[in-house]
């Protein structure tokens, strides 16, 4: 996958930056700076090929099975075959888009705390790469505090699911999602992020889904691994207790009587949230 090939170029350009080099760590660093441009340029072909080549290939393989199957009887029902397909290649072009991503050299960069405003940003872009078909422009009410530095990129996590499931239940064209985190000074935080639902939803249907999802977040490892859908909020029941330490967070789903789909966390604030100085 990573096929590192020296050329004499390169070379050339080591030999030359060499004879300047007044140590040997000097030197070392100058090799790794070049093995690192050359991983970097081998890690965008591999972001390339998996968005391009095969998410093609997987998308080019439903889209034969939606024409295989549409070509059945005209008596054999298909609009739920229709519609389960369409999820699927969303599905897909958000996995593969997510798993791409993983090829992309870490900073290697920590930062010592952070305002819930730059977790908001971040995962914002994120999902707009995740979702490019849909318009996402977030709402916020967020405190002012500044949270312990090792627990950002948790943080982002968990922001990032909980736009996907926004984007992926409320289904409408426009996404204004409601971010809003309280903190009551003592110990307990509270994150909802919330949506509209599109005209098209069932709200009743939607409701009983949002009871399931909760129930889904709260199962163990065991149980887990026997039913787990593709809601995500598996991953953040995971990255609470595990990576952020909340063994006694609570996450659940829900849906308004005037169809606002809302996803609602609540957490200790030990070790979270930095004291003032």
């Amino acid at each position: 996958m990573l096929h590192y090939q020296i050329t004499q170029p390169i070379l050339d350009v080591l030999f030359a930056t060499s004879t300047k080099c007044k140590s040997h760590s000097e030197l070392v660093e100058q090799v790794i700076e070049v093995l690192w441009a050359i991983t970097e340029k081998l890690l965008e072909q591999i972001r390339e090929r998996i968005k391009g080549e095969l998410l093609n290939r997987v998308l080019t393989l439903l889209n034969d099975l939606e024409e295989h199957v549409n070509a059945l009887s005209p008596t054999v029902a298909k609009s739920d075959f229709a519609a389960t397909v369409a999820s699927c290649r969303t599905k897909v072009q958000t996995d593969y888009a997510m798993f791409a991503e993983w090829f992309t050299r870490s900073s290697g960069q920590s930062i010592k705390s952070f305002q819930l405003s730059l977790v908001v940003d971040v995962a914002t872009k994120t999902a707009r790469r995740f979702h490019p078909s849909v318009i996402f422009r977030p709402e916020t009410s967020l405190i002012s505090d500044h949270f312990n530095g090792d627990w950002f990129k948790a943080f982002v996590e968990v922001f990032v699911i909980l736009f996907d499931n926004v984007v992926k239940n409320a289904k409408t064209a426009e996404f204004r999602p409601i971010c809003v985190v309280n903190y009551d000074g003592k110990n307990s935080i509270t994150i909802s992020v919330s949506n509209d639902v599109g005209s098209q939803v069932d709200i009743e249907q939607l409701s009983d889904q949002a009871v399931l999802l909760s129930e889904e977040a709260e199962l163990d490892k065991e149980e887990r691994l026997q039913t787990e859908g593709n809601s995500g909020l598996t991953k953040i029941r995971k990255l609470l207790k595990e990576d952020l330490r909340q063994s006694d967070s609570s996450l659940a789903c829900s849906v308004s009587k005037d169809g606002m789909f809302k996803v609602a966390i609540e957490m200790n604030s030990a070790r979270l949230i930095l004291e003032a100085d």
